[in-house]
Parts: structure tokens; sequence; C-alpha cells
């Protein structure tokens, strides 16, 4: 029998903050790091044939250090965002 997250005692909306907090940073941490890598890379369409080659070799960078970058955002998010969650709530109760 499989419970459910509120049979489980789960609380389903701080989880919910949770993932979709870590969700959205992680993708907008993710999309900065790929604009700034985009960026930088323009200047090498405008070279030679070996600036194609860096474009391609910094085109694999970007896509790791993107990668990396929203991986790393997620975990530090995930790992806060119950705090956060906890704080909101414990202001409107005292209000």
């Amino acid at each position: 029998m499989k419970l459910s997250s509120y049979q489980a005692g789960v609380n389903g909306e701080r989880e919910l903050f949770i993932e979709s907090s870590s969700f959205a940073a992680s993708a907008i941490a993710g999309t900065a790091a790929v604009n700034i890598g985009s960026a930088a890379l323009g200047f090498l369409v405008l070279a030679t044939p070996v600036g194609w080659v860096g474009l391609i070799v910094g085109g694999v960078a970007v896509a790791g250090v993107a990668a990396a970058t929203s991986i790393w955002t997620n975990n530090i998010i995930k790992n806060n965002a119950g705090d956060v969650y906890d704080s909101i709530l414990n202001r409107i109760n005292y209000l």
C-alpha cells in the first residue's frame, strides 16, 4: 500500500515550495551562465578557422559550466528553502 504524502506526515506545501524554488533558481542560474558564455564566445566567430575550433571547444565548456552551475544552485536552494518557508509561515502566523 502506497501512502500519500499527507498520510506519511509530509508537509506537501513545504515540499512544493522547496522543489519549485530550487527548479526556478537552477534554471535562472543555468540560463545566466549560458548567456554569459555565449557573449564571450561571440567574439570567436569573427576569428579565423582556428576561432571556429575554439568556438566548438568553448561551447562544450559553456555547456559544462551551465550544467554545473544549475546543479550547484539546485543543491544550495534545496538545502535552504525549507528554512525560508518556515520563516515565511512564522511571520504570517505572527500577524
